[in-house]
């Protein structure tokens, strides 16, 4: 199957297509509205084998429900359609920090992505586990906003775990995408003793191929009422499985090419605390009541004793795609 990824944004539309592991870039001429959006859709329907993946960061759409663009995807025809979420797995920079970290060979590498409204950053570790990330909504380009920018991806470098000016060799190496990212890379790679900076030829295009390097994420949840005991628990569970079941195959992978973490919401009894539990195969309920009291406490006025109650179960399943190479690419007209 082929994997096409729509990139919405702000200044343009953008498409990547990955075949055979090598990654095809188009910048379109289509309006840069949902009607373009919609002739996109329109190009791809009816194809059989491909896989389309959508990312909106365009201000003037954002509001809109993923089931708004799947409407809109069916309507043009496009079947094997789905939108990128705005959980950390599914962030297009975690995605191609993973992927550059295990091309550049890095132990420790850092993205940062600055575009028309939005900044993020993530770092990876050894095996691209995930020790930072942050995004957030940028509304005018202003000095001001530049600076607070360049701070707040400079606090979030400090703040790793033996990065700190003592031990610079565990700097990680830093990479800039996105119309501005590259900027604010090199600004922060100059202000850091140490701090090793990669340019990417490509790295204003890096985020419409981070779309087919991030990470599917799918969550299926129940609510819960009269404080379920562990027999019902298990069922809610089995009945959440079976649906991760059936999304995971129908997206065209097997089961045991997710990664499935069960939660159970807990919250105080007068509601005004609450936290997600992970929760084992074997379901230990007085452990779940534990750990959530330990969490809890500090937020509570009376961290002694916290009555709680289970409210909700969920499953989240999370596969990790074949990710193109990002030395392989190719643009088209």
């Amino acid at each position: 199957m082929h994997r096409v990824a729509i990139d919405f944004g702000t200044t343009g539309i953008r498409t990547a297509t990955s075949v055979d592991g090598r990654v095809v870039l188009s910048e379109l001429t289509v309006e840069t509205s949902i009607s373009g959006v919609r002739e996109t859709l329109v190009g791809f329907g009816g194809q059989a084998g491909l896989e389309i993946t959508l990312r909106c960061t365009n201000e003037g759409a954002r509001g809109h429900t993923p089931s708004f663009w799947l409407d809109l995807a069916e309507r043009c025809g496009c079947r094997a359609f789905r939108v990128l979420g705005d959980s950390a797995e599914e962030s297009v920079v975690l995605g191609i920090a993973r992927q550059l970290a295990t091309e550049q060979r890095c132990d420790r590498l850092a993205v940062v992505d600055v575009g028309a409204a939005h900044a993020a950053i993530a770092v990876v570790g050894v095996h691209g586990r995930r020790l930072a990330f942050e995004s957030w909504g940028i509304q005018n380009a202003s000095d001001a906003i530049a600076e607070s920018t360049l701070a707040r991806f400079q606090a979030i470098i400090e703040s790793l775990p033996s990065a700190g000016p003592v031990n610079a060799a565990a700097l990680p190496t830093l990479v800039g995408i996105g119309r501005a990212g590259p900027r604010f890379a090199m600004t922060l790679a100059d202000s850091t003793t140490g701090m090793k900076l990669i340019e990417h030829p490509h790295a204003e295009l890096l985020p419409t191929i981070g779309v087919l390097c991030a990470n599917i994420v799918r969550t299926f949840d129940a609510d819960l009422s009269g404080n379920p005991d562990r027999e019902t628990l298990t069922t809610v569970f089995l009945g959440l499985m079976d649906q991760a079941y059936d999304a995971i195959t129908w997206e065209g992978y097997d089961l045991d090419d997710a990664e499935c973490v069960r939660e159970v919401r807990i919250q105080t009894a007068d509601a005004k605390h609450s936290a997600w539990i992970e929760c084992g195969m074997n379901i230990d309920m007085n452990a779940l009541i534990t750990e959530f009291s330990r969490v809890c406490a500090p937020r509570a006025k009376s961290p002694d004793g916290v009555i709680s109650q289970i409210t909700a179960a969920r499953v989240i399943a999370t596969i990790e795609p074949v990710r193109p190479s990002l030395g392989s690419i190719a643009t088209a007209v």
